[in-house]
Parts: C-alpha cells; sequence; structure tokens
C-alpha cells in the first residue's frame, strides 16, 4: 500500500470526522490518503476517546485505508488510526 504525503491542515475540529465528511459527500479520496492538523479541537479515536491536541505540540493525523473488497461491493468504509 503507498501512502500520500501529508495534506496539512492548520487547526481541524477532527482529521476522522473530516474524512468521513468528505467521504459522505462523495470527495474522491485515494487509498492511502493521509490527512494531517497541527491542532485539533475535537480529537476522538478508538473506543470513542476523545482529546484536544496543542497547536505544533501533538502529532494529529488520520490515514484512510480500505480494502479493495468494500469498493467492489461498494460498502461502508473504515477508518483507522
Amino acid at each position: 500500500m503507498k501512502f500520500f504525503d501529508p495534506e496539512w491542515y492548520d487547526n481541524l475540529s477532527a482529521t476522522n470526522t473530516v474524512l468521513l465528511e468528505w467521504l459522505k459527500d462523495g470527495v474522491s479520496i485515494p487509498n492511502g490518503f493521509v490527512l494531517a492538523a497541527v491542532g485539533q479541537t475535537a480529537g476522538h479515536g478508538r473506543c470513542n476517546r476523545h482529546w484536544v491536541s496543542q497547536a505544533g505540540r501533538d502529532l494529529a493525523f488520520s490515514i484512510l485505508h480500505f480494502k479493495i473488497k468494500m469498493l467492489i461491493k461498494k460498502t461502508r468504509v473504515q477508518l483507522w488510526l
């Protein structure tokens, strides 16, 4: 799997939330896409854990990874941290 260079933003609510919104809106995002933010205000991860990252102090990013079977069947896309 090829990972893309991160697409950086100064501040996002949460990288996972933004990726999911883009996918729901029909934005074409390649497998291996990396969304990164210098800071995020409503971060969350596995088991619905929440955190706020301080700009410039933490690393906040999400990688889009989905299986080819999921694309063929057009089933839901899953995001992992």
